[in-house]
């Protein structure tokens, strides 16, 4: 069972959409689906609870992620991954990221895609003292994440860029 609420911390009301997916570690989609509501300003509301009773049977509980993405007002509010049991006992592949580094509106960043889902995704630059816009992050498989880079560096050093995630620490 997964419960999506939303929270609307401003006083003015907006509209919320919420894209969810139910995927395998290597992003195979299980079941998905969009649920859109208007939200009044200072509110907390429960969008959804879904039932993954017969999906989760089994090992396939220690295999398997909710990946979501909400829009306000058609915006792009965030992206994020629930598990249905501890970090300890999900079944992570050895996930294949590959970074892109780009120049986005005269700023920096690092573009990250993964063949499989990555837990807590590290950056670093070795000998660097480098300040990324976010570190320790779920990368779910097939999408784009995109890490700012908020210190002054020279953008040669970023194929240096060192990557770990929680597969790769056992």
């Amino acid at each position: 069972m997964a419960e999506i609420h939303v929270t609307n911390d401003t006083v003015k009301p907006v509209n919320v959409k919420i894209n969810w997916s139910l995927e395998r570690m290597d992003g195979t989609v299980i079941k998905s689906g969009s649920i859109e509501e208007n939200s009044a300003g200072e509110s907390n509301i429960q969008l959804a609870s879904l039932d993954f009773t017969t999906e989760l049977a089994g090992d396939a509980i220690r295999q398997t992620v909710l990946v979501y993405e909400s829009f306000v007002d058609g915006a792009s509010a965030g992206m994020g991954m629930t598990l249905f049991v501890p970090s300890k006992h999900l079944e992570l592949p050895s996930a294949k990221i590959g970074i892109t580094a780009r120049s986005i509106e005269g700023r920096t960043c690092i573009e990250l895609k993964s063949d499989s889902t990555a837990r807590f995704v590290c950056l670093s630059i070795p000998g660097c003292d480098v300040i990324f816009s976010d570190n320790y992050f779920d990368l779910p498989a097939g999408r784009t994440v995109t890490v700012n880079i908020d210190s002054e560096i020279d953008p040669s050093i970023l194929s240096q860029t060192e990557v770990y995630s929680l597969a790769d620490s056992y």
